[in-house]
Parts: C-alpha cells; sequence; structure tokens
C-alpha cells in the first residue's frame, strides 16, 4: 500500500488530510508545486520595499477554484508555507489586465505592437464572456499576451525596488546606531510637523535622518509638508545632530582615555613584576658570591711556614773518665727535625647547607623520644623515653642511663 507512513498519521489526526510537497530552490517551482494539485501557467514575482513580497500566479481558468481551494485556504496554506504573498488569477483575466497595459512603456514593444496577437486575444475573451468553450489554442495565444505585457512589467518594477533595496541600504548606513533609539521628541518640533511624522509612521530621529539622506522628495512626498516644514526640519536636524556628535567625540575621548589608563597600570604593574624578579635573582647571585668569598678567605695558604729549627741539647762538659755513664768513644749527635704541621681548612657552611643541617637536627630531636632528668630519690640522673599510650596506663617508663 503506497503512502502506509502518511495514512497512519491522518488516521491519529482524526482523518486530517495531508500534502507532501517536495521544496525545491527555485522559488517560482516552490510555489506552483504549494498550489498543487492545480496546474499553474506562470508565476511572476515582486519584492516591493515596502508592501513586501507578492507572487502573482496565473492558471488555466478551468484550474482557478482548485488552486484557491474551498474558502481560499488552499492559498493560505501556500502563502504560510512559501512566506509569500499569494495572488492568484485565470488566464482570462490575467490577459484582459494585459490589454489594458498595452500602452505602458515597461511592456514588450515586440508583443504590444503585434495587431493580431491582440485581436485573437479580444476574440477570446469575448468567447469567455459568453461561456463558450475555449480550446488550448486560445489558451496559448492568451499564454503569449500574459507573458509579454504582465510578466515584463513585473521584471522591470522588480529591477526598480532592487535599485531601491540598495539605495535605503546605502542610507541606512549613514545614520548612527545610536540614533535609531532616541525618541523624536528630541529634535523638538513644532506640533503640527510632529505629529505629521508620527502620521507617516516617522517615530525616532533616525528614521528623520534616514529619509533626508534619501532626499528631499520623500519628505516632500508625506501628506502636509511642504518646502517651509522641510527647511524646519533640516535645521533642527542639523542642531541635534552637531551636539550628538559632539558628545559621541567625547565619549569616545573619554573611553580612548580610561584604557590608556588601564594599559599603563597593566604595564607599570608588569614592570614592578619584572623588577621583583630581577632583584630575587640579584640578591641571589649576590648572596653566592658572598658565601664563595668566605670560603676563598679560609682556604689555606699555599705554603705553610715551616719550622725546621734545630735543636741541640746543651750539655755540661764532663770528664769522660769520670763519667762512667758515658761511652769512651764519643758519638756525634744527630740533628733531628721537627715534624712539618699540617695546615687546616675552615670552610663556613653555605645558606643552604646550614638549612639542611638545621632540618636534619630538627628531625633528629623530634625522633627522639628520651629526656634526662635527676631523681632526687636514687640521687642520679636518670632517662625517661615516651612511649605509646595505652588504654590501661598513661605514664613515663623510667629507664636506668645503664641500659643504653
Amino acid at each position: 500500500m503506497r503512502g502506509v507512513r502518511i495514512q497512519s498519521i491522518v488516521r491519529e489526526l482524526n482523518d486530517e488530510k495531508i500534502d507532501v510537497i517536495e521544496w525545491d530552490q527555485n522559488q517560482h517551482t516552490f510555489i506552483a508545486k504549494a498550489l498543487s494539485p492545480a496546474r499553474v501557467a506562470h508565476v511572476f514575482l515582486e519584492e516591493d520595499p515596502d508592501e513586501g513580497k507578492t507572487a502573482v500566479v496565473v492558471v488555466p481558468d478551468d484550474q482557478l477554484s482548485l488552486a484557491i481551494g474551498r474558502e481560499g485556504q488552499n492559498a493560505r496554506l501556500a502563502a504560510k508555507l512559501t512566506g509569500w504573498r499569494i495572488d492568484i488569477k485565470s488566464l482570462t483575466e490575467a490577459a484582459s489586465d494585459s490589454l489594458e497595459n498595452l500602452d505602458h512603456p515597461d511592456t514588450d514593444p515586440a508583443v504590444a505592437k503585434d495587431k493580431e496577437l491582440i485581436e485573437a486575444v479580444k476574440m477570446v475573451v469575448e468567447k469567455k464572456a459568453d461561456n463558450r468553450p475555449i480550446t488550448s489554442e486560445d489558451y496559448r495565444t492568451l499564454d503569449k499576451i500574459v507573458k509579454g505585457i504582465m510578466g515584463t512589467m513585473i521584471a522591470a518594477r522588480s529591477v526598480r525596488h532592487e535599485a531601491i533595496r540598495k539605495e535605503r541600504a546605502e542610507a541606512r548606513k549613514q545614520v548612527p546606531v545610536g540614533m535609531w533609539k532616541i525618541s523624536l521628541d528630541e529634535l523638538d518640533l513644532p506640533g503640527r510637523i510632529h505629529n505629521l511624522l508620527l502620521d507617516n509612521e516617522i517615530e525616532t530621529v533616525g528614521d528623520v535622518k534616514f529619509n533626508l539622506v534619501l532626499g528631499d522628495n520623500v519628505i516632500l512626498s508625506y501628506h502636509g509638508l511642504g518646502d517651509s516644514a522641510l527647511d524646519t526640519i533640516k535645521k533642527r536636524m542639523a542642531q541635534f545632530e552637531a551636539d550628538y556628535l559632539a558628545q559621541l567625540a567625547l565619549e569616545k575621548a573619554e573611553t580612548e582615555t580610561e584604557e590608556t589608563a588601564v594599559v599603563e597600570e597593566a604595564a607599570a604593574a608588569e614592570s614592578e613584576v619584572v623588577a621583583d624578579v630581577v632583584g630575587a635573582d640579584t640578591d641571589t647571585a649576590a648572596d653566592a658570591d658572598a658565601d664563595a668569598e668566605e670560603v676563598a678567605e679560609t682556604e689555606p695558604e699555599d705554603k705553610v711556614e715551616e719550622e725546621a729549627e734545630e735543636v741541640e741539647e746543651e750539655t755540661e762538659p764532663l770528664d769522660i773518665i769520670d763519667d762512667l755513664s758515658q761511652s769512651l768513644v764519643q758519638e756525634t749527635p744527630q740533628p733531628t727535625k721537627k715534624k712539618k704541621k699540617k695546615g687546616v681548612v675552615i670552610a663556613r657552611q653555605t645558606a643552604a647547607e646550614r638549612r639542611a643541617a638545621a632540618e636534619e637536627a630538627e628531625k633528629k630531636r623530634k625522633g627522639s623520644h628520651r629526656e634526662l632528668v635527676f631523681d632526687e630519690d636514687m640521687g642520679e640522673v636518670i632517662a625517661k623515653r615516651k612511649r605509646k599510650g595505652s588504654r590501661r596506663k598513661q605514664e613515663w617508663d623510667d629507664f636506668d642511663l645503664d641500659d643504653f
């Protein structure tokens, strides 16, 4: 069964009719499909800057009711789907409108001056008015004049609309953004001019500036506004714009000053940080140089003074014969040399070594659990060592020094 998925949705929606339409990037094709199942002869698109987007759809006479739908439902759904306002016309109606615009400057001259074609179209229109049947050849004749007259007119208007949109876009760029939010009351215009501008949907200072940029003819085209009103609007607008631009320049200068101050503060803070880092590095280098000098001062001299004095024992001369303790053979005493004294090197500890030694001593102190106290009863010093407490006894245990 075809359309099983659609049929299930239709049943869920209480037999609501669902039409599936293929989307197309070409708006002409997309609008023609949106009006299905009606057959479409022509689709002419026109984007008016003021009235919006309009699609003029031409269908054969026998397809007109189908394209519009019951109470215009098909046309409304197609308009919602495509985003275009849809104007549906029958082929004979479009041909009648084309006959009325033969003298329009935007029509195709070849079609507008074709007398035979014009006469044939008039005959078909009269035949339709008399409710006589229209052949396929008659439809082709009508189609030719509709395309040459109505189609060219709408195309020419579309070109002008595009030029107007570009002009307005350029004019909008010349209006400061803040003016669009300033009320029209700030211009302090006379009450009559103020009310006339409001009637023409000019509610802000930006709207006034925008219309003045577009040209004087735009202001003069509004009902009730003449040359005197235009001059008043220009004067008030020029005065307001001068004050507004001066205020903007002042705010910009203040903003730049604040930004400059912030940048300078950031640069000063960065300089302080760099100076602190450099100072710390200098102090570290100075400490290292001082330690090196102290170590150099304590180094021993390359040569130690030698004290090698020969000591000769002075003895009183005795008679060799009388002194039985002496040998009859006199021996020459050998001189004794004093040993060289070894030099002592005293090296001062560096800051890092002192910190390491202090940490090591602190660890040893913390690791020691013994305490020496004087016991009055025993009359001697004993050592106490702290042990982990237990549930039963939380006291100090006494130990004798002989235990260690």
